[in-house]
């Protein structure tokens, strides 16, 4: 990275003879160049040996796209040395770098972004920021689920007494605090292990954790600013958002509407929980069936693919 860091990054090919190394890699993208490739950013304290990223791969791979799935700095078992919390909520440096380095490598790849949760923020955010920039990388679309649109009203979710903090939020605050106890032993820190120690939630944990390491003024700060419910309307690329309205993580969230003017479809549903859309479970390799979140969102890029191609041959 440019800051002499590093992140991880897992490839699945359509083709699965090819790619056994580095330099089977750049030989396979060059030899199929005109092949999609899916980026996949996956959620907090994931990784892409989840059970949602490998549903979202193969659901991609079915439709005839490679896939991709960056790997947030630490969420590999490696310790990364630049910050105790190698990512956040807006932390679109990583994403940015990959996607640069396949437009650069290989300008005619289709790039298309997928995420979950905290990475679905992530793809929204980074499409929001480079709003009609995104055709000079050859971005043609995004397929997320989970979209914490409002942090500001959805954090307390995690933090607050109650039944997602009792489930979830503390269990992924003590996750989040093993591993960075792992990283203060390399990396520099503005803040004393008392205090860390001293942490009992996430909203404390993004206090003194996040806003240190990224320069947030403080948690509203960085809850503010990672928000993407005011800046949709730059996303200038088709996306298809999967929302469920009883995500006990968003209980609160705004609920934006879907607007003809603009690319992006949210598509709401009553039920589905946290990324708890049920999964298809088979061990017969040959006859996998993914489940419907990832089949959808592949559906949906398989559409924008599809015509993308109809119109540019009709040119």
């Amino acid at each position: 990275t440019p800051d002499g860091d590093f992140f991880n990054v897992d490839y699945n090919y359509v083709d699965k003879s090819n790619a056994r190394n580095d330099d089977a890699n750049d030989d396979y993208e060059e030899e199929n160049e005109e092949v999609p490739l899916v980026l996949i950013v996956h959620g907090l304290q994931s990784n892409s040996d989840s059970p949602l990223v490998k549903d979202m791969t193969n659901a991609f791979n079915a439709i005839g796209m490679d896939s991709a799935c960056i790997n947030f700095r630490g969420c590999t078992g490696e310790i990364n040395t630049k910050s105790p919390l190698g990512y956040h909520l807006s932390f679109t440096d990583d994403l940015q770098q990959m996607v640069e380095h396949i437009s650069t490598k290989f300008p005619m790849r289709p790039i298309y972004l997928s995420g979950f949760s905290l990475g679905a923020n992530v793809v929204t955010k980074f499409l929001a920021d480079i709003g009609t920039g995104a055709k000079e990388y050859n971005i043609r679309g995004a397929a997320v689920n989970a979209v914490p649109f409002d942090l500001v009203k959805v954090a307390p979710n995690l933090s607050d007494p109650g039944f997602t903090k009792a489930v979830y939020g503390n269990s992924l605050c003590k996750s989040l605090k093993r591993r960075t106890q792992e990283s203060l032993q390399v990396c520099e820190q503005d803040f004393s292990g008392d205090t860390f120690e001293a942490i009992e939630t996430i909203r404390e944990y993004d206090d003194l954790v996040v806003c240190s390491s990224y320069d947030f003024e403080n948690v509203l700060d960085y809850y503010t600013k990672s928000s993407t419910w005011s800046i949709l309307d730059q996303v200038a690329v088709p996306q298809f958002i999967v929302q469920a309205l009883d995500d006990p993580f968003f209980q609160g969230n705004i609920k934006p509407e879907n607007d003809p003017s603009m690319p992006l479809r949210i598509h709401y549903t009553k039920y589905g929980g946290h990324c708890g859309y049920i999964f298809q479970q088979s061990d017969d390799e040959q006859n996998y069936q993914t489940s419907w979140m990832p089949t959808e969102m592949a559906r949906f890029l398989d559409h924008v693919h599809q015509k993308q191609l109809c119109i540019a041959n009709e040119k």
